[in-house]
């Protein structure tokens, strides 16, 4: 299993629906067709990579995550 970062933007989602996400798993099919394009997708360890090397702007995202059953 993997830990996804999904960062969903606050002008398109309410706060307590992304909440609704936190540490829900996924087979990888599922995982593809449950969230719309709009939402960015990190492996947790791009995630922390994008973060520390300032590459995404927070501000705007809605944070949760989410596991994925590796085949």
């Amino acid at each position: 299993m993997s830990v996804r970062v999904l960062l969903f933007p606050v002008d398109e989602y309410d706060r307590n629906d992304v909440e609704n996400y936190d540490n829900i798993t996924f087979n990888p099919e599922m995982y593809h067709k449950e969230f719309k394009p709009d939402v960015l997708k990190y492996p947790i360890a791009d995630f922390m990579t994008a973060c520390n090397d300032q590459f995404i702007e927070l501000e705007g995202y809605w944070i949760t995550y989410v596991n994925v059953i590796e085949k």
